[in-house]
């Protein structure tokens, strides 16, 4: 499947188009990406700016385009102690602007980050994202 920027609908093809902003300083980032239909796994790296990147290193990231919607991506972060329940997500659409997939994982990195501790349940899930 094609988009806008001419790419396949891999995840790390999509945000391999994402620039540095100019004088930015940038690492990178592992995730893992699922793959439907056959729910392969691959692992990916993209470029994020250099404090996200620290923030990163304490997490664990996936990703996956929505099944039968690749116009969006879903974006999984939990911290390496927490249990796989507890992780967080972020659903960006596959484009620009300020909910494109770079600004999605960025977003997802920073809030987990903030969080001490893993939620202990639903509601606590959900106060910390308001």
């Amino acid at each position: 499947m094609q988009y806008r920027c001419g790419l396949t609908s891999t995840i790390a093809q999509t945000l391999g188009v994402i620039c540095a902003k100019k004088g930015e300083k940038m690492g990178t980032v592992k995730l893992t990406q699922f793959i439907y239909p056959l729910r392969n796994r691959e692992k990916t790296s993209v470029e994020l700016p250099d404090d996200v990147c620290e923030m990163a290193k304490g997490q664990i990231l996936s990703c996956e385009m929505m099944p039968k919607d690749y116009s969006k991506v879903i974006f999984y972060s939990r911290k390496k102690e927490w249990e796989e329940e507890y992780e967080a997500c972020e659903i960006a659409v596959n484009g620009p602007g300020d909910n494109s997939p770079k600004n999605a994982l960025e977003r997802l990195i920073r809030r987990v980050n903030q969080m001490q501790d893993a939620p202990q349940d639903a509601n606590e899930a959900a106060e910390s994202i308001a």
